[in-house]
Parts: structure tokens; sequence; C-alpha cells
């Protein structure tokens, strides 16, 4: 609990900071910042981060923020095995498990929805009605 005072001194000053897809320039940073807090945390020995790895991250969208980056390095350095971070887990988290991005699965979603708004309208179909619109996709 912050003193009446602090927090009214606080509360006038505003500190805009953008997410992280818009300073992926601090990726690196911040990556290797997970990796050591996390092979601290984990009782492991620091993995060498490569480029490719940072370069797969600066083209994700995090739409977790910096949470998502700390949670995804935590994850790949439990898998952890060799001397080099594995980029597998980050691409699995970064598709969902399904090979799909977040992005392309919402699209595909969205498709999904479109077309059945066509073919019934209004009325949302019957579940035989669905499974035949499946089965033309």
């Amino acid at each position: 609990m912050f003193r009446k005072d602090l927090f009214y001194r606080l509360k006038g000053h505003r500190v805009h900071l953008p997410s992280l897809r818009a300073r992926r320039e601090d990726i690196p940073l911040l990556l290797n910042h997970f990796v050591e807090e996390a092979a601290h945390s984990l009782g492991k020995v620091k993995a060498t981060i490569t480029p490719q790895l940072q370069l797969l991250l600066a083209t994700y969208h995090f739409p977790g923020n910096v949470r998502e980056l700390r949670a995804m390095v935590y994850d790949a350095l439990m898998q952890h095995q060799g001397h080099t971070l594995s980029m597998a887990s980050f691409k699995i988290t970064m598709t969902n498990g399904n090979g799909l991005s977040q992005d392309q699965g919402m699209a595909s979603a969205i498709g999904l929805a479109a077309d059945a708004m066509l073919t019934f309208g209004a009325q949302l179909p019957t579940l035989e009605e669905s499974a035949t619109l499946l089965v033309y996709l």
C-alpha cells in the first residue's frame, strides 16, 4: 500500500512503455536476461542463443508481451538438452502446436464462420449441417 503523498506524486507522472512488438530491438537483451534467469532458477547451465532464434523471435508479434517471451524461455530451458537453445519449443508456442500461427488460426476461424453465414444465413446450422459444411472445406 502506497502512502497517499507518494501515490499522488506517482500519479502525476505518466510513463509510456510500448509493447514488445514495437520494441523488437529489445528482444535479444530480454532473451539473454531471461535465459540467465531461467538457467539460474532451474539449476541449469546457461544455453547458447543462436542468431536464428533471435531472428525467429523478431518475426513474432508477442500478444502476451514480455511475459510471453519469459514463459517461452522458461519452457525451452526446461526441455533443453544440449549446449545450444533449441528453436523447437519456441516454434510450437508460436504456432499453438497446430502448425498455424495465432493470426492464421484466427483468420481460418473467421473464414469458416463467414462461409457458414453465406451457406445458412442468420440462422445457426444444425450439427448435421455443420458436419456437411466441414466436409466441403
